[in-house]
């Protein structure tokens, strides 16, 4: 009778294990995504040039965005253009790459890999290089992730995600007088920085706050030297301890029209992180 039990128990525990395991590789190739192919070649040799040396993402998806008069062998219709470029040092021998594009059901992720190898005592006559990879993907409309992975030698030395915009808001009169930053994360605190900060009821385009969050930048009073300011958004990245929203602000040339008191709201995917804002200003001409 005992040994009827045991031999129950070991099937039953088996049959658990065996069960298990199988949900187990369920969820994980649920969540493994899809690798998508990738196309290069010099028919998509597309001329971005950067300004920085920490890196740009651009995802191109039609004609409009590519260079004028410069027709690229893509269908798009069908596929997309993924371009990863910044400036580096020639004697750090470097290299860029888009490694791998992988679809999941609410995103698409691109890793790209930066590498490099310093040679010492090697002088240049530029010391700077534009590093460039394009590759075309199949068309998406999912918000995309780049994670770049630093490696110098063979070593890997830091990782970087940066985060799409998903919408963004704007404006130039609102009604905070001083330099602001916030962050956003429930619909009662969204409705209440419209009502308080710009003087209007919030837009009908509905946030999800389970799974994203808003950054809001408002510029200040500007005084009335100034015609008005421009902004961009220069990269949102995250390197596993802090969320670091990069921006510029610039002044518009006298004579064009006034924004007294620019605002700019992002919408982006959500972040647990603590989150630093790196500003920067360019006073006008």
């Amino acid at each position: 009778m005992i040994h009827t039990s045991l031999k129950h128990g070991f099937i039953c525990l088996l049959t658990l294990l065996l069960v298990g395991g199988s949900a187990l590789a369920q969820v994980v190739k649920k969540d493994a995504g899809k690798i998508l192919p990738m196309r290069r070649g010099p028919e998509l040799n597309i001329l971005i040039g950067a300004n920085r040396n920490s890196p740009d993402f651009y995802t191109i998806r039609d004609q409009s965005q590519t260079i004028a008069g410069k027709t690229l062998a893509v269908n798009f219709n069908k596929e997309m253009l993924l371009v990863a470029v910044m400036r580096s040092s020639r004697a750090e021998h470097p290299t860029i790459t888009i490694s791998e594009v992988r679809e999941y059901a609410d995103r698409l992720v691109v890793k790209v890999k930066k590498t490099t190898c310093l040679l010492p005592g090697i002088i240049f006559i530029n010391p700077s290089v534009v590093l460039r990879d394009v590759a075309a993907v199949p068309r998406s409309d999912k918000p995309i992730f780049f994670i770049i992975s630093h490696v110098t030698g063979d070593k890997l030395t830091g990782t970087e995600t940066f985060y799409p915009v998903l919408h963004q808001f704007n404006g130039g009169d609102s009604k905070v007088r001083k330099p602001t930053t916030r962050v956003i994360t429930d619909a009662k605190t969204w409705k209440a920085l419209w009502t308080d900060s710009i003087g209007s009821p919030p837009p009908a385009r509905t946030i999800d706050f389970t799974r994203q969050m808003v950054v809001a930048i408002f510029r200040g009073k500007i005084g009335k030297t100034n015609a008005g300011l421009n902004y961009r958004e220069d990269a949102i990245s995250d390197d596993g301890k802090t969320l670091t929203i990069a921006y510029t602000l610039w002044a518009s040339p006298r004579g064009t029209e006034r924004n007294p008191s620019p605002y700019l709201l992002l919408v982006i995917p959500a972040s647990k992180l603590p989150v630093r804002f790196n500003g920067n200003f360019i006073a006008a001409p």
